[in-house]
């Protein structure tokens, strides 16, 4: 089952912590919403919107976000760690000590983004190669 907006705003009715590990919220719009700390890790968010959204200390650990639009979003201390971002949208995004640890950055647009003190160890892009801030 695909959860949309709705689903979400009521699991934040109910309070922190949020848990959506392994969830499949494919193509919802999520933007502007206060994510903090939500667990999204291994779920499904390919052509989900997370525009101006919080997700600060939010966790998505091997989660797939292909196609997923994170412009603005605020994902400081976040962890995307081995997440499949290809050809996500983070223009703007504040990355601030977020964990990409072996993330996927093919085609990932980061125009503006502020990766200040963000560790990319072993993210990668096209055919594997490391990624650096300078790709």
């Amino acid at each position: 089952m695909t959860l949309r907006r709705a689903d979400v705003e009521v699991m934040l009715k109910r309070g922190p912590p949020l848990g959506l590990n392994g969830q499949d919220l494919r193509g919802a719009d999520l933007s502007g919403l206060d994510l903090t700390g939500a667990d999204l890790a291994y779920a499904r968010l390919d052509g989900t919107s997370f525009q101006r959204a919080r997700l600060a200390g939010a966790v998505l650990w091997a989660a797939t976000a292909t196609g997923a639009d994170f412009t603005g979003a605020d994902l400081n201390h976040a962890n995307l760690g081995t997440a499949d971002l290809t050809g996500a949208r983070l223009d703007g995004a504040v990355l601030r000590r977020a964990s990409l640890l072996g993330t996927t950055l093919t085609g990932t647009s980061l125009t503006g983004a502020d990766l200040t003190g963000a560790d990319t160890t072993g993210a990668t892009e096209e055919g594997g190669r490391p990624w650096s801030r300078s790709s």
